[in-house]
């Protein structure tokens, strides 16, 4: 067998400088990411008690308060055999919704929220609070794959991989490691997992790729978005996701595989040396963990029997080792026999980069609301053609110090620096020198001294994660058109106080607010857990999550508060309901709105009888309702809905314009319409704008102006419908302009003779009487039918053709010009000829006199 040298420089070393550090903390650190919405499990299972019983069940957190949070797997309801797998139609938009707690976009800390995906067959949520096991053994039938009392995310040959792979370099604090020490060790070891909060389970998880990103090696997961405070580096997020890229790995033989496996050689290749970790690996161990490194040594790799033999015998493995490895070894009986290893490109996911821009701000030391005053969030459209029974998201948050380049290649060997000083060995004198809790002589005064309390292991980078439950995704119903978008509305939160849910949340529909468009579906749906705490305050039996949907009647006072529509049915401040009739709820019949009040389902035909919903399931799924009446609709559960210390209540603004929202920043972006779309270039916004995009009918037009006391520009006959962009007030950098693309009207096609007689004018609505400015038009594209013109604010927005002369208006010209002729004419003869024009003017005058 060919064994590698020792030197071992693998590739990812000459990439690190590429790759956030995410080199995780020995000791306890403080910080946490919790995911709201979907369902974030925290590692929960279906359990009655505050804290859970393995917070390691399914993936590490790493949460500081892991044990506390997350959310309990759905219940099932008094009539089903298992409990209800939440789903989600594909096109449709599912709101994230999480809190962190150490700050992002702002000065705090270098940070990125991560979202994912991943579906296949086996994943699942299990019913076991244990963590599944490695040793096949263990489970029924030797395949915990197919055991389903254990949840599972990744699956078995990708946890094996990773167990078979050399561990990385990378920043450490423990100084008693060198960088090749780091890699005598497998990648299921990092900092991060050599001693963190919960140590009592496996799962199927690979340590390294949850701290790097993006990942070097294939991964299950597949990108959704990358929210991070350093956008300059978006374009090699999205060029080196494995949505777009292949990677790739080192295929052992089998018989390599089945002996690294019996005998637990990633075990082993940890713990050798006891515990001062004096790593000394057997040449034929190092060979296998090094195999994964590149192509150029996987395919170098041999296997040789008698050396693999004479490794076992002497390392005195497990018994039973050695004949595994004689059951899988074709050599045996072919010695001549060669086995080789094969480098495998995992194909890319085949599906489109993730969306990079900048992260949302969110403040230090505070698990709460962002810079809106509502919870950081992220809307991901589910791609068409995802649709699968099983599948979980999983938001990674990953923060790094600038005390040291975390981006650098050397970023293992930084261990002294200068601070300042013109020297390292300078600012060592003063105490300046990475390590915990250094004694430091700002002054320059021996005894005047200041101890900083460092944590050498939080400065390189940490990871943080959570994972919802698992869902479905359904193919998109037939009925739906394809231009129609799905908006979910869910609900959030469990039972109990703000104190009794921490680092949870209480009820609330999410989202909060929405603005849909005439002709959207909206899919209420909800779970939630019969097994909470019991102690915890609420209403209904003791435990449980119950939620329904009523309209809130209308305020009994004018509140001052300019909506955004005049025909409110309802207002957030009152806490009675209004009355049930048809139409009520977003133009849906009656049927429908008892179906939300009274939860009536397939299970529950009848709805509830129990005043405070308790017997019905915590599962409600009140299918696609299609939004048809215009208005504001503000609504409540009758049960969670307390006034005084907790408010489960929303508001959905069904509108008629064509509308889309996106949240666009320094990396740019666009927004599309059916009859418009707006372009914004990268570094245009100088910070995150939440983008709203909307067309307005010639009649919606004039409503709106008229409601903002102004009116129409009339400069000719429109050719579109008004455009709206908010907000209008935008910081657009010097130089950089936005880029607005309007379809004309099929009335009103546009032909290459009138190209010069397309204008647009915009105006700035809410502010006085400020007039109508016209735009740059950028060009007519009389093929396309459309007009593009430039604009740095946004505002309302009407494309009109220039008006021709009229016949009328043409005679009257002509006119003019005859009679400007002949004064001209006149004029002149005057001044050649004045002696006789005096002569003409005293006869006239002498006649009219005479005559008079």
């Amino acid at each position: 067998m060919a064994v590698e040298s020792r030197s071992i420089v693998p590739s990812c070393m000459v990439m690190l400088k590429w790759y956030i550090l995410l080199a995780i903390t020995v000791t306890k650190t403080h910080a946490q990411v919790y995911l709201h919405m979907p369902r974030g499990s925290n590692n929960r299972q279906e359990e009655t008690s505050r804290a859970s019983r393995n917070c390691d069940r399914l993936f590490e957190s790493y949460n500081d308060r892991g044990r506390y949070g997350g959310y309990n797997k759905g219940s099932k309801g008094p009539k089903d055999d298992e409990p209800p797998k939440t789903y989600f139609y594909e096109g449709s938009q599912v709101n994230f919704q999480w809190t962190n707690q150490h700050s992002c976009g702002a000065e705090g800390a270098n940070c990125a929220i991560i979202l994912q995906y991943m579906c296949h067959d086996k994943l699942r949520d299990g019913n076991e609070t244990g963590s599944i096991p490695f040793q096949q053994s263990s489970c029924t039938d030797n395949n915990c794959e197919t055991d389903m009392r254990y949840g599972m995310h990744e699956t078995l040959e990708y946890y094996r991989r990773c167990r078979s792979t050399a561990a990385s370099p990378i920043f450490g604090s423990d100084n008693s490691l060198t960088p090749q020490q780091f890699r005598t060790r497998p990648a299921t070891w990092t900092r991060q997992n050599a001693a963190g909060y919960c140590t009592t389970g496996v799962s199927y998880e690979c340590p390294e790729e949850r701290d790097y990103y993006p990942y070097w090696k294939p991964s299950q997961w597949k990108d959704i978005a990358v929210l991070t405070s350093n956008v300059s580096m978006c374009h090699h997020y999205r060029s080196e996701s494995q949505n777009v890229k292949a990677k790739g790995y080192c295929e052992l033989p089998e018989a390599v595989t089945a002996w690294w496996n019996a005998c637990d050689l990633a075990t082993r290749a940890r713990t050798t040396g006891g515990s001062k970790r004096k790593y000394r690996l057997t040449p034929s161990v190092a060979a296998i963990l090094h195999a994964q490194d590149n192509q150029t040594i996987c395919e170098a790799f041999t296997y040789n029997h008698a050396a693999f033999t004479r490794e076992v015998l002497s390392a005195k493995l497990p018994s039973g080792c050695a004949n595994i490895i004689i059951a899988n070894d074709p050599t045996q009986k072919t010695p001549s026999l060669v086995l080789r290893a094969k480098w495998i490109e995992a194909q890319s996911h085949n599906i489109p980069p993730p969306v990079c821009r900048e992260v949302p701000w969110s403040s230090d030391n505070n698990l709460g609301d962002g810079r809106s005053g509502f919870p950081n969030s992220y809307n991901w459209t589910i791609p068409l053609g995802t649709a699968h029974q099983s599948c979980a998201v999983r938001i990674r948050y990953n923060i790094s110090s600038n005390d040291v380049d975390s981006w650098s290649a050397a970023v293992g060997t930084q261990k002294n620096l200068k601070f300042g000083f013109s020297s390292a060995e300078k600012a060592a004198e003063r105490g300046f020198i990475l390590e915990d809790n250094p004694v430091v002589d700002i002054f320059g005064l021996s005894n005047l001294t200041l101890r900083l309390a460092v944590n050498l292991a939080n400065l390189g980078g940490k990871t943080f994660q959570d994972r919802s439950h698992a869902f479905s995704i359904k193919k998109r119903p037939a009925r739906v058109p394809r231009n129609a978008r799905i908006h979910n509305v869910q609900v959030q939160g469990k039972r109990g106080n703000i104190v009794q849910t921490f680092p949870s949340v209480e009820y609330d529909f999410v989202p909060n607010r929405l603005q849909v468009s005439k002709g959207d579906y909206v899919h209420f749906q909800w779970t939630g857990s019969n097994t909470n705490p019991r102690g915890n305050d609420g209403e209904g039996t003791r435990g449980t999550d119950r939620s329904n949907v009523v309209l809130l009647r209308r305020a009994a006072f004018d509140e001052g508060q300019r909506e955004v529509a005049s025909n409110h049915t309802s207002s957030f401040s009152t806490s009675y309901p209004a009355l049930l009739v048809d139409g009520t709820i977003m133009g849906f019949n009656r049927s429908f709105s008892e179906k939300l009040a009274f939860l009536v389902s397939p299970a529950f035909p009848q709805g509830t009888n129990d005043t405070l919903l308790n017997d019905v399931g915590p599962y409600f799924d009140a299918g696609l309702a299609r939004a048809e009446t215009l208005g504001v609709y503000h609504y409540m559960c009758t049960r969670n809905n307390n006034f005084s210390n907790r408010s489960q209540k929303s508001r959905i603004i069904v509108v008629s314009e064509d509308a889309a929202v996106e949240a666009i920043g320094r990396t740019g972006g666009t927004l599309a319409l059916s009859m418009a779309a707006l372009y914004i270039p990268a570094n245009a916004l100088l910070q995150v704008y939440d983008i709203r995009l909307s067309m307005y009918t010639a009649e919606e037009c004039r409503s709106l102006l008229s409601s903002q006391n102004l009116s129409m520009f009339n400069a000719g006959q429109p050719v579109s419908g008004c455009i709206r962009m908010e907000p209008q007030d935008i910081s657009v950098a010097p130089g950089k302009e936005l880029q607005m693309t309007v379809n004309f009207t099929a009335s009103s096609r546009v032909s290459s003779a009138e190209i010069s007689r397309i204008q647009v004018f915009g105006i700035h609505l809410m502010s006085g009487k400020q007039p109508w400015i016209q735009a740059v038009v950028r060009n007519v594209d009389v093929s396309a039918q459309t007009v593009s013109f430039i604009t740095r604010h946004g505002g309302l927005f009407l494309v009109q053709r220039r008006a021709t002369s009229s016949p009328l208006v043409a005679s009257i010209v002509a006119t003019v010009t005859v009679m400007v002729l002949l004064l001209v004419s006149c004029g002149v003869y005057i001044a050649q000829r004045p002696k006789e024009v005096k002569h003409a003017a005293r006869t006239v005058y002498l006649s009219v006199r005479h005559s008079i």
